[in-house]
């Protein structure tokens, strides 16, 4: 229903161009990226209302044509439509807006009026009075990235403070689009459309210092047609230096990927610049495996830093997950980027970045780690009874030597009867084959799921108690300690015997 809705609106609005001009690519353009204006049409629909006349309209849209030029100067080549069949006239009917239905509208239009000239980002406004105030509010849509940005509003209780307003709402919206150009190890240089084209109000900067810009990835056909575009999940890059259109950045991502500037003929790498939307943002954790099971009671420490192996004096924030596996992360602009260390005890289970702000909610799937918590369990056990063992031949051992040191070769006999007993019983065999038993259900649970960190931990912490148990029930060890008390006893009774022929004589 929406996508009908909104085809009826924008299908009749549209106009046809020049039949004659051919699209083109944003990375293959006749003009330098860095000199490329942005095509914006803007669509702004008014209330009807009183107070709102459409002589006052008309007059309005010149005045916010000549605010938007003196804030942003040759940085947009843009038009403005008065389209009164948005409706209804508020936030809330962008917010019904969807990226679908858009993108189809845009295919719609091409294939009904054959190519189209260049249009990058198309932008709905809307003015409404509620109660005492007048309402502006927008919603972006870039057709490169195929995606909406979040409605911004502003409000002002003065009809002629509305254009302002207006210029308020469209640099909240505007979201610069940049093109990877080269990188070096996690160094990303950028270049920034119309970036040479310095806006007069600095507030409409393109990209300063410390931005969050998303890596996009554009996937094209043999005829240069967008097939898919994708944008990477845990994937950031933090701005580091800007210098007019160049910018240079660090990539920060949870995956073991990289960006570069060429090598992949059909694959377009971009970057879209966002600001934070919200002061905080909830994250959910869950299982990769089993996205309906949360993680509860897991402790999240969070680090306010760019690279994950940057060190900070700064202490890092605490959280524990509630019930439903959520923490709630404030957004602070001092630190852009986070890291997140999520633990299941004394377990590192995931470090992944994190940008707060820029979602409402978000959800990070985590590895299932029950694998190595129920082999840690079983683990413990057998540990335990390790050490029963071994504190018992420690006693028979101690008993042992005292007979052979006294020369009682039957009482010793007696007490190295029950160390082999008991290695018969709980020896090196025994654990050895106990390890086994949790070792291999463990290993292959790991590779059913493809679990290869639960496989590669499972691996250690039984090889870890594998090494004790061969060095503390050594049979060499036990070979060495007989022919140290046949050793003692020989010289106990050799003693005895000449303590024998002394008192006779």
């Amino acid at each position: 229903m929406a996508a009908v809705w909104l085809s009826s609106i924008l299908l009749c609005a549209a106009a046809p161009r020049s039949l004659q001009a051919q699209t083109t690519t944003l990375l293959a353009q006749p003009v330098p990226l860095e000199l490329l204006r942005y095509r914006v049409d803007i669509e702004l629909t008014f209330s009807s209302d009183p107070m709102l006349p459409p002589v006052w309209q008309e007059s309005t849209i010149g005045q916010i044509h000549t605010a938007i030029e003196r804030s942003l100067g040759a940085m947009w080549d843009f038009r403005i439509a008065n389209t009164p069949r948005l409706r209804p006239v508020s936030g809330v009917g962008l917010q019904r807006f969807q990226d679908s239905a858009l993108l189809e509208i845009d295919q719609r239009r091409e294939s009904y009026y054959g190519p189209v000239e260049r249009l990058d980002k198309k932008v709905f406004l809307t003015v409404s009075r509620q109660g005492g105030r007048y309402l502006v509010s927008g919603r972006e849509w870039d057709t490169r990235v195929r995606t909406l940005s979040r409605v911004k509003s502003a409000f002002t209780y003065q009809r002629r403070m509305i254009v302002e307003r207006v210029v308020d709402v469209l640099l909240q919206l505007f979201r610069p689009v940049l093109v990877v150009d080269s990188a070096s190890g996690d160094v990303i240089e950028m270049r920034v459309q119309a970036g040479e084209y310095p806006a007069p109000d600095k507030s409409a900067e393109q990209v300063r210092k410390g931005d969050i810009v998303f890596p996009v990835l554009r996937y094209r056909d043999k005829q240069r047609v967008v097939q898919k575009v994708q944008f990477l999940p845990s994937t950031y890059v933090v701005v580091q230096k800007v210098d007019r259109a160049r910018v240079s950045g660090v990539l920060v991502s949870g995956l073991r990927m990289t960006l570069s500037g060429r090598g992949r003929r059909r694959v377009d790498q971009m970057g879209l610049r966002r600001r934070p939307d919200y002061g905080h943002s909830d994250v959910d954790f869950v299982l990769r495996a089993n996205a309906r099971k949360s993680l509860v009671g897991n402790r999240v420490q969070i680090y306010g830093k760019t690279r994950a192996n940057d060190k900070t004096d700064a202490e890092p924030l605490e959280f524990l997950t509630d019930r439903r596996g959520r923490i709630r992360i404030p957004q602070r602009d001092q630190f852009p980027m986070l890291w997140l260390y999520i633990h299941s005890g004394d377990v590192l289970l995931a470090r992944v970045p994190y940008a707060a702000g820029f979602e409402p909610n978000s959800t990070l799937q985590l590895l299932d780690d029950s694998i190595r918590l129920g082999v840690e369990g079983e683990l413990n056990l057998i540990e335990g009874m390790l050490i029963d063992t071994i504190a018992q031949r420690a006693v028979f051992m101690v008993l042992a030597r005292k007979r052979a040191e006294a020369g009682d070769k039957k009482g010793m006999t007696e007490n190295l009867e029950r160390i082999d007993a008991l290695d018969g019983r709980q020896g090196l065999l025994f654990f050895q084959s106990r390890l086994n038993e949790v070792r291999v259900p463990a290993l292959e649970r790991a590779r059913e799921t493809r679990n290869r960190i639960a496989e590669s931990r499972v691996t250690r912490l039984c090889d870890k108690l594998r090494d004790v148990v061969v060095k503390s029930m050594d049979s060499k060890k036990t070979k060495e300690f007989k022919s140290e008390l046949d050793e003692l006893l020989k010289d106990a009774q050799e003693n005895a015997k000449k303590d024998t022929k002394d008192d006779a004589k």
